[in-house]
């Protein structure tokens, strides 16, 4: 609803093309994230005790950070022909926030399914109301002051940080005992026991969420930054 209110507002501080370079930033994010935690994270509702669901949420603590320096080093050596590729030029100042946007995006889905696990749904509601709002407030401020789509990538990422924030501060406030790490064999048998996440589940997200974001890559590569952006703001919408 806020951001159907938003809308009028936005859409007069910034163009079409503007929302192109954030749907494409979303795209090569969101298809990074979710093989950050190799879908480890959506077993931490599994467990009966809660030792090994902390094993789980450490493991995908560990993998986030593994998977955000790779997109470090990836974004730093092959930005330029990545970009080429699908004909994102515009995104070539921007890209380097990525391992930023995966870091965050990739924390908040285990934290997501532990406070799933310990039903603090109003944590959840927090979670997702409080960065939408801090998402419009800041992409019209940062819009009125600066051309482009400067406030547009900053506030998505800045909505990330703030979700995360909050799952972590409940994690924090309920969960004393997540500050001590579980025992690498415990981690090891979590990694056997639910293997097949990352055998079955992962592949069927990454096809899943690749696909949802092929449009925007294609629409970029043959129609431009504007048809993505059109394409971006109204799916946003529906």
């Amino acid at each position: 609803l806020l951001s159907i209110l938003a809308a009028p507002a936005l859409t007069r501080i910034y163009m079409p093309a503007d929302y192109g370079v954030l749907g494409t930033f979303m795209a090569i994010t969101g298809t990074i994230i979710i093989v950050a935690t190799l879908q480890y994270g959506m077993a931490i509702m599994i467990p009966e005790k809660k030792e090994d669901s902390l094993a789980l949420l450490h493991l995908s603590f560990l993998l986030v950070c593994v998977c955000t320096v790779i997109t470090f080093f990836l974004v730093w050596i092959l930005n330029k022909p990545l970009l080429r590729l699908i004909r994102a030029e515009d995104l070539s100042y921007w890209i380097y926030l990525a391992p930023a946007s995966v870091f965050f995006g990739g924390m908040v889905s285990p934290l997501s399914v532990w406070a799933n696990r310990a039903k603090a749904y109003k944590v959840l509601s927090l979670s997702r109301v409080v960065p939408q709002i801090f998402t419009v407030v800041v992409s019209i401020i940062i819009g009125l002051l600066v051309k482009g789509p400067t406030g547009l990538i900053i506030s998505y990422i800045l909505g990330q940080l703030i979700n995360c924030g909050v799952l972590i501060f409940f994690l924090i406030r309920s969960e004393p005992a997540w500050l001590t790490w579980q025992p690498v064999n415990n981690l090891k048998r979590q990694i056997k026991l639910y293997r097949a996440f990352p055998l079955y589940t992962l592949p069927a997200e990454f096809i899943n969420v690749f696909t949802s974001n092929l449009p925007v890559f294609l629409l970029n590569r043959f129609a431009g930054p504007v048809a993505v952006g059109a394409y971006n703001f109204s799916n946003r919408l529906l």
